[in-house]
């Protein structure tokens, strides 16, 4: 999992077995503070920051339809970075 802070430029790596609800929820609730917006994915493990109730304001951009977003609210960022992370694991 991971996580980038577009305006601090900040990135979070953590490797995790599991890409649940509950595992990101609790990345998130470590990385992220409550009233900031988070930028996704159409994954379903995201859906519960659409709800009032998280804390978060969301952006969900869906990849399927070709939609990566633009500017700030960009997941292009992130997905560059782990194009590069994945290129050097397969290399190892």
């Amino acid at each position: 999992m991971s996580i980038i802070d577009n305006i601090k430029k900040d990135f979070r790596l953590e490797a995790s077995f599991k890409r649940d609800e509950t595992t990101i929820k609790a990345f998130i609730s470590i990385f992220v503070e409550k009233g900031n917006t988070i930028c996704s994915d159409g994954w379903q493990a995201y859906s519960f920051l659409g709800n009032m109730q998280s804390g978060y304001n969301h952006i969900m951009h869906l990849h399927a339809s070709g939609n990566f977003g633009l500017g700030i609210s960009s997941t292009s960022h992130i997905e560059s970075i782990w194009a590069q992370i994945k290129g050097n694991i397969k290399k190892t």
